[in-house]
């Protein structure tokens, strides 16, 4: 018995260890509210890298109106992109990013891709990444409107930094831009039926390992 429950509290350690590592992972500045601005700002700036025509833009600028707060970050006219290292991933985990995604009012219609990838020993941009999930354009969003996207995809086999990247992609050529805010990543938890599975399962095979060792003994 005493076999049967050290193997309970091993298994119950591990779960607990990956409950920690589940549910919301902080994402620096998601509601692009630092440092407040006047206008539109291109560059990097607080928790977020920009490239090309990217950066934080205030409600004062006329092109976007925030749904959360008073800023959003920017990418286009033309080609434009945000992004953020997050931390480390764990291999083979499921990992959620969602926000709300805004075409400008003079856009002709939304252009912008949503991705997520990992990093490896030297990596510092999208050139430079291991791509897991993307998305083009997967809500068409009417020019001056907001719409709630997610983007969901599994790190199989990848270790190193996870990075976020919002891109106004300009597949197409013409001046699009787009907003994005409230930006928020999340892994699943396993479930707690799942859990409790596992903990009589673990337990059983202690319980058969202590069975056969007296069988053998005897």
């Amino acid at each position: 018995m005493k076999l049967a429950l050290h193997t309970i509290i091993c298994v119950a350690a591990v779960l607990g260890a990956n409950a920690a590592q589940a549910g919301s992972i902080a994402v620096t500045n998601s509601g692009f509210e630092t440092p407040v601005v006047s206008g539109a700002v291109p560059g990097s700036f607080t928790g977020w890298q920009a490239g090309s025509n990217a950066g934080v833009m205030n409600n004062d600028a006329g092109d976007f109106t925030a749904p959360g707060g008073s800023q959003v970050g920017y990418a286009g006219n033309g080609y434009g992109i945000l992004f953020q290292d997050v931390g480390a991933v764990t291999t083979g985990g499921t990992y959620t990013l969602s926000l709300d995604v805004g075409a400008a009012p003079g856009s002709l219609f939304s252009d912008y891709r949503l991705l997520l990838g990992v990093w490896g020993p030297g990596g510092h941009d999208l050139a430079t990444a291991t791509i897991f999930a993307a998305a083009y354009n997967p809500v068409t969003i009417s020019p001056g409107s907001w719409a709630s996207v997610s983007l969901t995809g599994v790190a199989t086999g990848l270790s190193g930094d996870l990075v976020i990247f919002l891109e106004n992609s300009n597949a197409i050529g013409f001046g699009t831009q787009a907003g994005f805010d409230n930006v928020g990543l999340s892994t699943p938890a396993p479930e707690p039926a799942s859990w409790a599975l596992m903990v009589l399962g673990f337990g059983g095979m202690g319980l058969a390992l202590r069975g056969r060792r007296r069988t053998a003994a005897a």
